[in-house]
């Protein structure tokens, strides 16, 4: 699908969180990455915080979520990058920069 529409209609997408499956074991797990999106995390380090291995880890995740879950983190991130340029200042169009130089 276009990011935007034919004839200047803006396109309408919406940017929730990440699905979190409730109740579910991972609950707590995927609410400390959403709160933690800004660190340099390991598959490693994820495995660590859930208190498992690495490859129980990503079989529990692949079931719970249906993705990886450095897949997950970097959908994570971009929802949230998204989610911040489209509520702060406008970014100018690269168009509307002067060329360097002048």
């Amino acid at each position: 699908m276009p990011l935007e529409r034919e004839g200047g209609q803006a396109q309408f997408i919406v940017h929730d969180h990440a699905p979190t499956p409730q109740g579910s074991e991972l609950e707590a797990l995927l609410t400390w990455l959403q709160e933690n999106l800004a660190r340099d995390l390991t598959l490693a380090d994820i495995a660590e915080r859930a208190w498992t291995s690495t490859r129980t880890l990503i079989r529990r995740f692949g079931d719970q979520t249906g993705t990886t879950p450095l897949q997950w983190l970097h959908r994570a991130r971009i929802r949230q990058a998204q989610h911040r340029l489209e509520t702060t200042v406008p970014v100018l169009r690269i168009r509307d920069h002067p060329k360097p130089g002048t």
